[in-house]
Order: C-alpha cells, then sequence, then structure tokens
C-alpha cells in the first residue's frame, strides 16, 4: 500500500501544486515534494532549502525578484512580485505562481508563511495563444472592414454570427446550422458546399441573401483558428458585400503596383496565409523590425516611403498565394 506522503505526492504531481513552509527565523523553506517534482529536484526533498540554494533553482532574471518577495515576508508584509519562472536540469521552463498564507503560532504571533505554488505554464501558453490569435482576428477584422463576421465548425457545417455591420440589412439569425446556405443564391450552393469543406480555401465569392429575393455579390474570407497543439478547431471568418467591380494587380517592378498598400493590408495578408513576421521575413529578405514597423505604422501609405521594401514584401505574398487587386476606387482588397 502506498504512504500517505506517496499519495499526497501523487495528488501534487497530478495537479501541478506544491507547497512549502517559509522559516521566517533561519531564511530557510520546506518544500513538499510536490515542488521538487516540478524542479526535477529528487536530491533536496525532505531537506530545508536556504533562500540562496532555492533561488538558485529559478531563473537567473527572476531572481532579485525572489528575494525581494520573500525579503517582504520576513519582515511580515505578503510580496508584491509572485510570479516566478523555474528552471529544470534540461533547461526547460516552468511558471509558478506563488500564493503565500502568514502562520501564527498559540499567542497570534507571526511566525512564518505557508506557500502554495501553482504551475501555470499551460495556462499561460494557452492565454498567449489566445491573444495571437485575438490579434490575428483584429488583424482581418481592420482590413476587410466587413458587413458579418463568423465563426464556424472545422467541418463548417455549423457557423454563428459574431458581428453585424449597420451597412447591411442581412437577416440571419445568430446562430445556424445547416440553414446557413439558404443565404447563398441556389445557383452558387453546390460551389459553396465544396468551397466550405475544403480547408485550402480560404478565400470565396458568391451571391447573398440581402432581402427577400434580393441577392447582392460578396466576398468572403477566413482564417483557420488552431490550439497550442496546431489542430484546426474552427473558423474565423468575414463576409463584405461587393458593390464594385475589381480590377487584378499584376507583379510588376514598376511602383504603382504597390501604391496605397499599407501596413494593415501587409499584416492581414501574412495572417491570410498563417504566415508569423519571421515567416515573411525570411521570405521577403526583409528584417524582421522593419516588417514591424511597416505594419504598425501610422501612415497610411508607407509604400511611398520604401518602395522597394514594400515591393519585396508583396512578392512574397503573392508568391504564397495572396492576391493583391485595386479597387476602381483605388483601395486594395487581398484575397488567395
Amino acid at each position: 500500500m502506498p504512504t500517505s506522503r506517496q499519495l499526497l505526492r501523487a495528488l501534487e504531481t497530478m495537479a501541478g501544486v506544491g507547497f512549502g513552509i517559509f522559516n521566517t527565523d533561519d531564511g530557510t523553506v520546506r518544500w513538499s515534494d510536490g515542488l521538487h517534482v516540478m524542479a526535477c529536484d529528487t536530491e533536496s526533498v525532505g531537506r530545508p532549502l536556504p533562500l540562496d540554494a532555492m533561488a538558485d533553482l529559478f531563473h537567473a532574471e527572476d531572481r532579485p525578484r525572489l528575494f525581494e518577495a520573500f525579503h517582504q515576508m520576513m519582515r511580515g508584509s505578503a510580496p508584491i512580485h509572485r510570479r516566478f519562472r523555474l528552471v529544470r536540469p534540461d533547461r526547460t521552463l516552468r511558471l509558478l505562481d506563488l500564493q503565500p498564507q502568514q502562520l501564527v503560532d498559540a499567542n497570534h504571533y507571526p511566525c512564518g508563511w505557508l506557500i502554495c505554488v501553482l504551475d501555470v505554464t499551460e495556462a499561460d501558453n494557452l492565454a498567449r495563444f489566445a491573444t495571437r490569435e485575438r490579434q490575428r482576428q483584429q488583424a482581418l477584422l481592420g482590413f476587410f472592414d466587413p458587413d458579418l463576421a463568423w465563426l464556424s465548425s472545422a467541418d463548417a457545417r455549423q457557423i454563428e454570427l459574431v458581428f453585424r455591420s449597420d451597412r447591411t440589412d442581412v437577416a440571419v439569425d445568430t446562430a445556424l446550422t445547416q440553414d446557413w446556405l439558404e443565404l447563398i443564391h441556389p445557383d452558387d450552393r453546390e460551389a459553396m458546399q465544396a468551397v466550405s469543406s475544403d480547408t485550402s480555401k480560404a478565400l470565396v465569392r458568391c451571391r447573398i441573401a440581402v432581402a427577400p429575393g434580393q441577392y447582392a455579390w460578396a466576398e468572403s474570407a477566413r482564417m483557420p483558428v488552431r490550439d497550442a497543439s496546431g489542430m484546426l478547431v474552427e473558423w474565423f471568418g468575414v463576409t463584405r458585400l461587393l458593390p464594385e467591380p475589381s480590377v487584378s494587380v499584376t507583379r510588376s517592378d514598376d511602383d504603382s503596383a504597390i501604391v496605397g498598400m499599407t501596413g494593415a493590408t501587409i499584416r492581414a495578408a501574412r495572417a491570410m496565409l498563417d504566415w508569423t513576421i519571421p515567416i515573411l521575413s525570411q521570405r521577403a529578405g526583409v528584417s524582421v523590425s522593419t516588417i514591424m514597423r511597416i505594419e504598425e505604422a501610422s501612415d497610411p501609405t508607407p509604400s511611398t516611403r520604401r518602395p522597394a521594401t514594400m515591393s519585396k514584401l508583396v512578392a512574397a505574398l503573392s508568391d504564397g498565394g495572396v492576391v493583391f487587386q485595386h479597387t476602381v476606387t483605388g483601395k486594395i482588397a487581398i484575397s488567395l
């Protein structure tokens, strides 16, 4: 039969937690087995660790804040900084959140601290991933200025409307299933069903209902939403009505092909290809910092200041499958 300590160690390991007692008299911490398992430091199990030895388990950049946190506890106050990076022997990092609770003796005099340590690495990774996905979606929204925005299941059988602009009277329910095809012109439905199941298609055009018996041409773009492992979870899409025709932009050495190109255009085109900035940098031969400056520039036409650089970016994105188009109003549209 396993001992109670073995059971506690197993529970701590599965839950990603550990506990410690900080003795403010001698400045040592006695950790439970769970923290040692996180650190892959089984040699120190059961032994109190002085602050210097404990700090060696953490990232060098975090040690000053770690010392300050424990010094604050020695002075009887809760620490301000509570999140630190633990470095394992194999150089992998775990992000730990320290939650201290002051202990008092029988006379209600402070005698130390109970510290609960939570491994929040996965939660932090998911939060960062979600932030990146939101930024990509915002880039797509910002460029397309859509009439509709929607989420669909990975197989495109279920669609949920998440945004509708004031410019359109398209009457659709906020939650759609197979009925979303009823919005499509009867002559376009078969083609739309084929395109929706093709994960390589990111942009399509078809006629959608804008009023009973009335249809208008619309352009829809979608981008994959993936989980942290890279698996396709759903699609985020935008749709805008097309009141006017457009003409394609052909690649040439003439700077006129990039007139009107903005950082937002480059960012949206990169998002459609699911490219990171380093990938675009490698494909275009343009530094990461330059791409970042172009994408974030407030200047609506950065191409007028660096046409050669913008031409390289457009060429790389075009080679990746993006089609840049000048509309008759002078704006640039993108498609795949």
